[in-house]
């Protein structure tokens, strides 16, 4: 696998993000997108990650981005999650649970699908 280069399109994907819908990363295109990755929900450094992220909301909303998380964790994990951290983020399940963990990264997406940054 090649990785992924500032300045590249973000490869499309769709993942489920409720039990019954999908939301793919094309249909947020428009707008700035930040991709969380971690490798679960309640995981010590991550978890924290997010509930800074979270807190952060309004800033992220000045500028009409779209913060998404994503972990092995399946949806119904996820809700328990959100509703415990008290989350507004969405978290979308990696639909390979057999599949390596990246650790816990952000990938950040301008407007047009294209790769700006990574954050380790």
């Amino acid at each position: 696998m090649t990785p992924l280069k500032a300045g590249q399109l973000a490869p499309d994907f769709a993942l489920p993000s409720t039990p019954d819908q999908k939301v793919s990363l094309s249909e947020l295109r428009g707008k700035p997108v930040v991709l969380v990755f971690y490798p679960a929900d309640w995981s010590p450094v991550c978890s924290d990650q997010l509930s800074l992220y979270n807190e952060l909301l309004p800033e992220f909303s000045e500028f009409d981005a779209q913060i998404l998380g994503i972990s092995v964790d399946g949806i119904w994990c996820h809700l328990a999650f959100c509703k415990d951290r008290k989350l507004h983020t969405p978290l979308w399940p990696i639909l390979n649970p057999k599949a390596p963990s990246p650790g816990c990264m952000a990938f950040m997406m301008k407007k047009a699908g294209k790769l700006a940054g990574l954050c380790l």
